[in-house]
């Protein structure tokens, strides 16, 4: 039998930092949620028996040995975004006994891979999701006293998770654009807490609603090569180091809209051809170190400027050459499924490639040391974090687009 843990309190913050939450949502918007319970009157039809609400509605516990969902009556999705934390106080089976996550109110059963149930099983960390696609599993066993953050984006429609210090990042993506409940699974006698729910908008496609921050986080494109990659204490710069391909992304969500960051060149011994920076997939595989074009990546190459990876068309430009101490300005416009860069703060962007298909995503700001790179430290930092911006009006039919030039005269006529 497990005792209760005796467990730090991990602290809820509103800022992202070099230790703070997994793929970043912006803080601001999001506020502290009161009331709400754990209740099995959401969902069809299931079971209340054999569990008890106490903590003001906030600490629930099984006393039997069936299995029972049950979920928290607040809820996030259909456009509402959320964090909240869940700590395991008790466990009666050697940690086997619970699944923690998020579900729709179309659950209907408890079973081992219930429909419409997204969670980490706490016996082995393994993510079980048949609502959306896992993208990364296992993550680590969850025992009395350990602490569980989960993050939803509901831009992104994707789900991070941080277990005490350990932040894992993006978990699954494709969630329904429905209401999702906090929620948990009981095999056994457990017991957990609530804690900390807090929820909000997060702007929207043409809104201009910062990233507030974020931080170079290794694990954001959980499939890929990040041994060797080395985020400083704030977070914002990243050293490369060989031998190796390492690849690090960065923690803000890109899902849908339009989006503008800039990343600067520190060092690099081989004047930027042992670097490249870019996007990548959260559900980027192996192959994106290989450049191929069936991974869900695009790179700009720093010793030439020029552009590989998926999304290339043989009229796509390319940028300058980038060396140290240049900084390289990034759009990423979802909408359009085009990604432009500039080299300098006066120059002018460049469509370097298109074709990126949203259902790709979503993406990341992504750095990459080089395939054969010799063992320099190439080391990269977030000049201006990743921010939603307003993407150009499309044109339909109907429309009226009024047109005012801004001289009367032109000197070489109209």
């Amino acid at each position: 039998k497990r005792v209760r843990g005796q467990h730090p309190s991990i602290p809820f913050t509103s800022q992202s930092s070099s230790r703070g939450p997994g793929l970043t949502m912006a803080a601001a918007g999001l506020s502290e949620v009161a009331g709400g319970e754990w209740t099995t009157s959401i969902g069809s039809g299931l079971p209340s028996g054999l569990l008890e609400v106490t903590g003001e509605g906030r600490v629930v516990e099984c006393t039997g040995t069936e299995d029972r969902l049950v979920l928290f009556s607040k809820s996030v999705g259909d456009g509402t975004s959320g964090a909240w934390e869940v700590l395991s106080e008790e466990d009666e089976y050697g940690d086997e006994s619970t699944c923690i996550g998020i579900a729709s109110a179309d659950v209907c059963s408890a079973g081992a891979e219930a429909e419409h149930f997204a969670s980490v099983r706490s016996m082995t960390g393994v993510v079980v999701s048949l609502m959306g696609t896992v993208v990364q599993s296992p993550l680590q066993p969850i025992h009395p006293g350990d602490r569980v953050r989960f993050s939803f984006d509901a831009s992104a429609r994707t789900l991070s998770a941080k277990i005490n210090d350990k932040d894992f990042g993006v978990i699954v993506k494709g969630l329904p654009a429905c209401k999702l409940f906090p929620a948990v699974r009981f095999f056994w006698q457990a017991k957990l807490k609530l804690e900390n729910l807090r929820t909000g908008v997060l702007g929207g496609a043409g809104a201009a609603a910062s990233s507030a921050g974020g931080h170079w986080l290794a694990s954001a494109i959980p499939a890929l090569t990040s041994e060797g990659a080395f985020p400083d204490n704030s977070g914002q710069a990243v050293s490369l180091k060989g031998p190796g391909s390492p690849i690090c992304g960065f923690s803000t969500v890109m899902a849908d809209g339009c989006w503008k960051w800039t990343v600067k060149l520190i060092e690099d011994l081989k004047d930027g051809e042992g670097s490249y920076s870019g996007i990548a997939a959260v559900g980027a595989t192996q192959e994106a170190l290989s450049f191929k074009t069936a991974a869900p990546t695009t790179w700009i190459k720093h010793s030439d400027g020029s552009c590989l990876g998926k999304g290339l068309a043989t009229n796509c430009g390319s940028a300058s050459a980038v060396h140290p101490g240049d900084t390289l300005s990034f759009q990423l416009d979802l909408e359009r499924g085009t990604l432009s860069a500039a080299v300098g703060a006066d120059a002018s962007m460049v469509v370097v490639a298109k074709d990126i298909k949203k259902s790709d995503g979503p993406f990341v700001a992504a750095v990459c040391r080089s395939p054969g790179a010799r063992a320099d430290d190439i080391r990269i930092r977030m000049h201006s974090s990743p921010c939603q911006i307003a993407s150009a009006a499309r044109f339909s039919a109907g429309d009226r687009v009024r047109v005012k030039p801004s001289v009367s005269s032109p000197k070489y006529g109209w």
